[in-house]
């Protein structure tokens, strides 16, 4: 399905439609060294970075421990 018109927006589509990002149509959008996405405002006052992981085929959203995997990251 592809992104929702909106007014101001361009959108980031990462792996073939998986991932859809609408983002302020002025924003830069660059590949990382580290195999993240790097978004930049033009001001440079905000910076988000997208990652994304592909979840095996045939895995459920009820085999992954979510909060376990959350924990963790916030841990470190």
């Amino acid at each position: 399905m592809p992104p929702k018109k909106a007014t101001g927006l361009k959108f980031l589509v990462l792996d073939r439609g998986n991932v859809e990002l609408g983002i302020p149509h002025d924003w830069t959008v660059a590949a990382d060294p580290a195999g993240h996405m790097v978004l930049k405002d033009p001001r440079d006052e905000c910076l988000l970075e997208v990652s994304y992981l592909r979840v095996p085929h045939g895995i459920g959203k009820d085999d992954l421990p979510v909060e376990e995997m959350l924990r963790g990251a916030l841990a470190t």
